[in-house]
């Protein structure tokens, strides 16, 4: 997983770059037609097609995979937006949740162009590297 971790950022765990469509929902607000530009165990960044919820706002996240009839729902806090959309904090993770992050983070393959930026160093060298 390539560490994605910006100067003056205060990330526990690496992103990887992972397009997932998502559903981001805020209050009774769900903005749909949205997709993640990054993801990790810890947070994503959401790329929203209009304003994101605020600075410090409790969200949901639903993420939606093919391979899954029920999309997966995250809870969230917003630390930071751009005109692009949202920084995102993960809450409250369950392993079953955890899980599935790991899954959608080690099984995702970029396209074929962006595979020589993406280093493959293995789902076990991984698993080590987070413990």
């Amino acid at each position: 997983m390539t560490k994605t971790i910006r100067k003056g950022e205060r990330r526990r765990d690496p992103r990887r770059t992972v397009d997932v469509n998502t559903t981001l929902i805020y209050k009774d607000l769900s903005i749909a037609d949205c997709h993640t530009r990054d993801i990790g165990l810890g947070g994503a960044f959401v790329c929203t097609p209009t304003p994101p919820p605020p600075i410090n706002a409790k969200v949901r996240l639903l993420l939606i995979r093919r391979d899954r009839a029920v999309p997966l729902a995250l809870e969230g806090t917003v630390l930071n937006t751009t005109n692009q959309g949202a920084a995102l904090q993960f809450r409250n993770i369950s392993k079953e949740v955890n899980d599935v992050l790991v899954d959608i983070l080690f099984s995702w393959q970029p396209p074929a162009a962006m595979r020589s930026t993406q280093p493959n160093i293995g789902r076990e060298k991984e698993l080590a590297w987070r413990k």
